[in-house]
């Protein structure tokens, strides 16, 4: 700028030539010193601390440690990389750095997909010691981050039933009663209790019946049949079929592990994704999560079919087998039929169906045009197809379950404890 006006007055007074290139001289020998003094990029090295995982949408700290080999102080802005899908606060950072120094920026990210992620670069913008400088200096700092569904629920159920407070939450806490469990609690008599589990002690006490309630001890298997095909692709607002699936998986998972029965995981697309064996114990909750944090909808029809067979050869024991799906091909759901009934002789099978709000308001809506009245009748046909085909399963052994995603947590773990009151495994 200043040359520039400088020049401009040699226009008017061809006198101050001389002057004016001289000051341009002074200048540009200033601008090029002061260059000479910038920052390079190996006078700092940064370093990226993060925890390892985290919980999909929470707000985790990642701190970056930036050191400098200068003999001067200097003034930093640093940034980071930040996902598609995330969100940082208290970016980018403003602070000096002593000579010699080192600078912690610390910051808050959250990323709102589960999944795998790698955070790649930093950038430091810094200034020559007159500020006539700038540049901004970039360093590849890879790390790699999990970012895992968000286990709340499960921390909300755990504390809960603690308290004895589940059905906060919509789950019934059933418990089958017998001689040969271990004792959980008293409790007021029912109905359907037995005589020889009165507490007669505790009923003199209180003046009124009370019974021994016995938590059921024996160990059993429950595994999951993950739909990931392009049918779980399918939203709830922000939410698909399989985010909502998975969460209820995890859930159940936890509560099923809690009572020591094994569990286990068969994920599948179009091809068998994963395979997690039925265990028992803290360890085995840790590899289903990691086993299944990480999956997303295909874009192909899930291999029904494959996915039998694949369990079939490993898993002759018998198991409750749950299968979450989203079903609108008659096809598909042939193939689901013949299999699950073809499971009854050695599993129990739980076929979830997954219900779609916007099909079945297309079939309740008063259409007003052509187009309207087609969409409609599709609807409707395609939901009694499906209601006679569940029907025909169910009076041929499976348990079947029709539920919104939404709602998917709360009802099938009702449905686990009500197995497990019965004994039906």
């Amino acid at each position: 700028m200043i040359p520039a006006v400088l020049s401009t007055a040699v226009l008017f007074s061809p006198a101050a030539r001389m002057p004016v290139l001289a000051a341009d001289a002074v200048l540009l020998v200033l601008l090029l010193a002061d260059l000479w003094t910038m920052p390079k990029h190996r006078h700092f090295t940064v370093v990226r601390e993060l925890p390892v995982t985290f919980s999909v949408g929470h707000f985790h700290t990642v701190r970056l440690i930036v050191s400098s080999v200068l003999r001067r102080n200097i003034n930093l802005r640093t940034t980071d990389y930040r996902p598609d899908n995330g969100e940082t606060r208290d970016l980018p950072c403003n602070a000096g750095i002593g000579a010699g120094g080192r600078l912690a920026v610390e910051y808050r990210l959250a990323i709102h997909t589960r999944g795998q992620y790698t955070l790649e670069t930093v950038y430091i913008q810094v200034s020559s010691r007159l500020g006539l400088w700038q540049r901004r200096l970039v360093y590849d700092c890879r790390d790699t981050v999990h970012v895992y569904p968000d286990l709340k629920t499960i921390s909300q159920y755990a504390l809960l039933a603690r308290r004895n407070q589940s059905n906060l939450i919509g789950i019934r806490s059933l418990h089958r009663t017998g001689g040969d469990n271990e004792f959980e609690r008293l409790r007021e008599y029912r109905s359907d209790d037995d005589f020889r589990q009165i507490a007669w002690k505790a009923t003199a006490k209180r003046d009124k019946l009370i019974s021994k309630a016995f938590q059921v001890t024996q160990n059993q298997s429950v595994i999951f049949m993950l739909d990931c095909g392009r049918m779980m692709l399918n939203k709830v607002g922000d939410t698909t079929f399989l985010d909502d699936a998975l969460d209820a998986t995890l859930l159940l998972s936890y509560i099923a592990l809690q009572n020591s029965d094994c569990v286990g995981l068969l994920a599948f697309s179009e091809r068998i994704e994963a395979y997690v064996p039925p265990n028992t114990g803290g360890d085995q909750m840790k590899q289903l999560i990691h086993t299944s944090y990480n999956r997303f909808p295909s874009t192909n029809i899930a291999d029904y079919r494959g996915a039998f067979e694949f369990l079939n050869q490993r898993r002759r024991k018998r198991c409750m087998l749950i299968l979450i799906a989203n079903i609108i091909d008659e096809q598909v759901l042939q193939t689901i039929d013949a299999h699950l009934t073809r499971a009854t002789a050695y599993h129990l099978p739980v076929f979830v169906i997954l219900r779609d709000r916007e099909v079945e308001r297309m079939a309740e809506a008063e259409p007003k045009t052509e187009t309207q009245y087609f969409r409609r009748a599709a609807a409707a046909e395609y939901l009694l197809w499906r209601h006679k085909a569940i029907e025909n399963m169910k009076k041929r052994g499976v348990l079947c379950l029709e539920l919104h995603p939404e709602n998917l947590s709360a009802s099938l773990i009702n449905e686990y404890l009500r197995v497990k009151a019965a004994n039906l495994l």
